[in-house]
């Protein structure tokens, strides 16, 4: 009878033992607080051209000399901040216009630097058209701006198809 309880006694705590190792919490994500956004930004002398916050993520877009491009910022439920990547998009003197952003996710979202600065003056809105038909729209108010849009119908990738600077009149400055 002991050996059997015994046994009993080994296999409840065995059972224990690979219960707890297979059910660690997945990890949560979110987006970081503004004073991580700011911290971040400082720490590695970024000049941030916009600054945009989704619930799951805060997008950064910078241009830094020849470097150009945008950082994703999150943090897990333990607040520790992460960055995956950084895009670089391009060189200002190559294009009037540059471009970047991410398909995939709930959020999709298109980046854009005006380096010409005729069109920086006159943009007054951009219009961007993604591949299921959805348009989102922004304000200009500066040479980065970013455009995010909510991915309602999956989270399969989706990219723009379109996009289109307008003036006050708007009128077309530029388009691809």
């Amino acid at each position: 009878m002991d050996k059997k309880i015994g046994f009993f006694l080994f296999f409840l705590i065995l059972i224990g033992v690979f219960t707890s190792c297979s059910s660690n919490p997945s990890i949560k994500y979110s987006a970081p607080t503004k004073s991580q956004v700011s911290e971040f930004i400082s720490k590695n002398s970024i000049n941030a051209l916009s600054i945009e916050e989704t619930s799951d993520f805060t997008i950064v877009l910078f241009q830094n000399g020849q470097e150009n491009g945008h950082y994703i910022l999150y943090k897990d439920q333990n607040n520790e901040l992460y960055t995956p990547w950084v895009k670089g998009i391009g060189n200002p003197k190559e294009s009037p216009v540059l471009l970047g952003g991410v398909a995939s996710g709930k959020i999709p979202f298109v980046t854009v630097i005006i380096n010409d600065a005729d069109i920086l003056e006159k943009a007054k809105e951009i219009e961007v058209t993604f591949a299921d038909g959805g348009v989102a729209k922004e304000k200009v108010t500066g040479k980065g701006t970013i455009i995010t849009y909510k991915n309602e119908k999956n989270e399969k990738p989706i990219s723009y198809t379109k996009l289109v600077i307008y003036d006050k009149e708007m009128k077309k400055l530029y388009e691809q």
